[in-house]
């Protein structure tokens, strides 16, 4: 029996990285990204895959420096983000439930966005449109209310939103 660690020599980001760890096989593999019964006694016996790296001149398991982690960790974000982009993309994109939600609350809040966009035009057709602060008082009396929206509004007017089928249209 041996102990068998696979690294990457290659990987862009931290170099001889190991990506796999076999602490007992009854014959190497051969692979030649391999080292066998390497020297663990720097991370403890403890090899933990993608927290250590291969030190193939003293054939030995090492941990990742403070920068290596850094490194390791900020690429892993970088992308678990893309996989995550790429997912909502799909989502907003797709015909599932959650795609016709998206798109339905998205076609609302341009609606709304909207009307608050009619309302300054027509403030601003008012302002311009009056010669005396008397006029402009009226002017702008004569705008029609902006009241408030209400969660159960939102809601509503999602629902149909998806009722009618439009969503996205």
């Amino acid at each position: 029996m041996s102990a068998e660690a696979t690294y990457n020599p290659i990987d862009p980001t931290v170099p001889n990285v190991v990506t796999g760890w076999s602490p007992s096989i009854d014959s190497p593999t051969g692979n030649p990204n391999t080292i066998n019964n390497p020297d663990t006694s720097q991370v403890g016996g403890n090899v933990v895959p993608y927290a250590c790296t291969v030190n193939v001149a003293s054939h030995a398991i090492v941990p990742f420096t403070a920068q290596q982690q850094a490194a390791w960790s900020s690429a892993q974000a970088t992308a678990q983000n893309l996989i995550e982009r790429a997912a909502a993309q799909f989502i907003l994109n797709s015909s599932t439930e959650l795609g016709k939600l998206e798109r339905a609350t998205a076609d609302v809040l341009i609606g709304e966005i909207n009307a608050i966009r009619e309302w300054i035009v027509s403030f601003k057709v008012a302002v311009a449109g009056a010669g005396t602060l008397a006029a402009l008082k009226t002017a702008v009396a004569a705008l029609p209310d902006m009241p408030d929206r209400t969660l159960a509004q939102a809601k509503t007017a999602i629902s149909n939103e998806i009722a009618a089928g439009t969503e996205g249209d």
